[in-house]
């Protein structure tokens, strides 16, 4: 199982994901993303070398957004997308033109990233 750690203070906290992120490994994510919510305002999310994701991982991490967001605390993405989870953004039809949550407006995939640039349509 995939363990993930959670750096910086109360103000801000930093999370690399990399590897695998597929459902084998929601259950940590979770864990590690309930442990934000409680002990930071802002998380940062880093993604590395990823090898795999799924749709499972990306339901979480839109939970962990909309969790975020009810305690006026946010998650942000730092640099860009990679190309494999745009991919699978599109493959999903997930975008954030035809989300029909009250937060769609502050969509984690909207932006591709901290670079301020669209995410890419399918």
């Amino acid at each position: 199982m995939e363990t993930y750690k959670l750096t910086g203070t109360q103000a801000a906290k930093v999370l690399v994901l990399d590897k695998n992120l597929t459902i084998l490994h929601t259950s940590a994510l979770k864990d590690v993303l309930l442990e934000a919510l409680g002990t930071t305002a802002h998380l940062i999310i880093y993604f590395e070398n990823i090898e795999s994701i799924d749709l499972a991982f990306i339901q979480v991490l839109c939970s962990a957004n909309k969790s975020f967001l009810k305690q006026d605390k946010y998650i942000s993405l730092k640099g860009d997308i990679p190309k494999g989870i745009s991919n699978i953004l599109c493959d999903a039809a997930i975008d954030p033109r035809y989300c029909d949550s009250d937060f769609n407006t502050k969509c984690l995939w909207e932006t591709g990233g901290t670079d301020g640039k669209d995410n890419p349509e399918c």
